[in-house]
């Protein structure tokens, strides 16, 4: 691939293991450098021009579909690839998250940052050795209180309750949990209000 550096970038500048030192022709700083390197030749050498016509693949960051650059709009396929003119490659590889890929299409149906991750779902946290023995004091509640019903406030005595209990042991849960355990701990007691 071809590129043209702008007068004030034609010294020799190093990149990656060597130093590239671009032929002066008719003028203009042009050189040429294997495909491979043009993202690393964009970060040397800012504002280099490239003269090529090809398209080639990009592919967007995770959540972006659509872009527009130099005032032409891409859209994203289901993997996140799209094709754009290689002259446009330094105004979109400077757009953080997106990647040259090359002039192959790609060939997987996946994302490269989905590749090597595990199918298997994540085990969900250990629960806390406390709500055992909050659980206890929740139910013992519940017997001399009853069952709170909607819009009487009972839950959220329960919830102050528990949470008192557990701020005198020096445990502060998030209320959501608190929340969650407590309306949990309601529903075993109404299903069997035998329950230990």
């Amino acid at each position: 691939m071809k590129f043209k550096l702008p007068p004030h970038l034609q010294q020799p500048r190093f990149a990656g293991s060597q130093w590239i030192a671009p032929p002066v022709h008719d003028g203009y700083g042009v050189f040429e450098r294997p495909d491979s390197e043009l993202p690393e030749i964009i970060r040397n050498f800012p504002g280099v021009g490239i003269l090529s016509e090809e398209l080639n693949w990009f592919r967007m960051p995770e959540g972006t579909t659509e872009i527009s650059v130099e005032q032409q709009n891409f859209t994203a396929d289901d993997n996140g690839y799209f094709q754009a003119s290689v002259k446009l490659a330094p105004a979109i590889l400077d757009l953080p998250g997106f990647n040259l890929i090359g002039n192959q299409q790609p060939s997987t149906k996946e994302r490269p940052s989905e590749r090597g991750r595990s199918r298997a779902t994540r085990k969900p946290p250990r629960e806390r050795p406390y709500w055992d023995r909050v659980r206890k004091i929740a139910l013992e509640w519940l017997r001399e209180n009853g069952i709170p019903e909607p819009g009487d406030g009972g839950q959220g005595r329960l919830e102050k309750h528990v949470g008192n209990w557990l701020a005198g042991r020096d445990d502060y849960p998030a209320t959501s949990s608190l929340r969650t355990h407590v309306r949990r701990w309601i529903e075993e007691y109404r299903d069997n209000p035998l329950i230990d």
